[in-house]
């Protein structure tokens, strides 16, 4: 029987071509997934080390906190200090407004009885002048 006498059956050339089809769609696949492993194994060891840097990171920002949590404690005292001092000069104010009041309570009948008697003084600096600048004024500052 000749080669070209037979009948191709069909049905099983359809079967090896898709089963040849199948074979390398999976080929592809698989080729395209071991890629995209590659490609992620890359992106685990970028991730691995931006951890490692966020890490150090961590700790530099953990030491520069700590180191202002001890500059808030001084910062804490010195506002003590402040408010201290602030408290002792309003207290040396109010002492001195207080001496000052009992100092003008003493001086104030003085002030009050200083009045006729400046009064009384300039009249008779008025005298002595008028007695200078004329010789009348002289003679009837004496009689008066």
């Amino acid at each position: 029987m000749n080669i070209k006498d037979k009948k191709i059956n069909w049905g099983v050339v359809s079967v090896v071509i898709g089963s040849w089809l199948g074979a390398m769609i999976m080929l592809f696949v698989m080729y395209d997934m071991m890629l995209s492993m590659r490609a992620m194994r890359g992106y685990m060891g970028d991730m691995s080390h931006d951890m490692r840097e966020m890490k150090v990171s961590m700790n530099g920002m953990g030491e520069k906190i700590s180191l202002m949590s001890k500059d808030m404690k001084i910062m804490s005292r010195e506002f003590v200090e402040v408010d201290q001092h602030m408290s002792d000069m309003y207290q040396l104010m109010a002492d001195d407004l207080d001496a000052m009041r009992q100092s003008m309570q003493v001086m104030t009948p003085s002030v009050a009885t200083m009045g006729p008697t400046m009064n009384r003084m300039g009249s008779d600096m008025n005298r002595g002048v008028d007695s200078f600048t004329s010789p009348g004024h002289y003679m009837w500052n004496m009689m008066r």
